[in-house]
């Protein structure tokens, strides 16, 4: 009876406005944003619109990106933070078959038109610690596989793939 009471006075007290409910604070996300759209061909289809731990795919021939999206050609967009503990610099770089942008900072760092990817690479990159703003865009090729993955380094650590835990969104 006694908690009845006391729900009852705090539901009377927010409905006069006396008591306000704490605001909701912002739930930072592991990962990034991931778009998926089709091409012209498939124009009339919805995106696909998901939470993705890395920016990598890769989807056999023949095969749809999603199983939302028709089979064939397709393109796939990451945004998101890129985040670090201290400033930093690295050298990006991607493996796969399509074509691809990376915009960090707002500037353009990597694209090629593919379509092999192996050995696409920026020059070395100053990131400041915290959040860094980064948008990855992918065109899957016309025939044949897709695939993307983006890798990371520098003088003091090897060639790997961006860890999940460095992206939020």
């Amino acid at each position: 009876v006694r908690s009845s009471a006391v729900l009852l006075l705090g539901a009377t007290l927010l409905s006069a406005g006396i008591l306000r409910a704490a605001p909701a604070e912002t739930e930072t996300v592991i990962g990034l944003r991931q778009t998926l759209m089709p091409t012209k061909a498939n124009a009339d289809a919805w995106p696909d619109v998901r939470q993705s731990r890395m920016v990598a795919l890769y989807v056999p021939e023949g095969a749809a990106v999603s199983p939302f999206l028709a089979p064939g050609s397709f393109t796939s967009t990451w945004e998101g933070y890129l985040n670090l503990p201290i400033n930093d610099s690295f050298v990006f770089s991607v493996r796969g078959r399509g074509a691809v942008s990376i915009d960090l900072e707002g500037k353009r760092i990597l694209s090629s038109e593919g379509p092999e990817l192996d050995g696409v690479k920026s020059r070395e990159m100053n990131l400041r610690k915290g959040p860094n703003p980064i948008r990855v865009v992918y065109r899957s090729p016309v025939s044949g596989h897709a695939g993307l993955k983006l890798y990371w380094w520098n003088p003091l650590q090897p060639r790997e793939p961006v860890p999940p835990g460095a992206f939020t969104c």
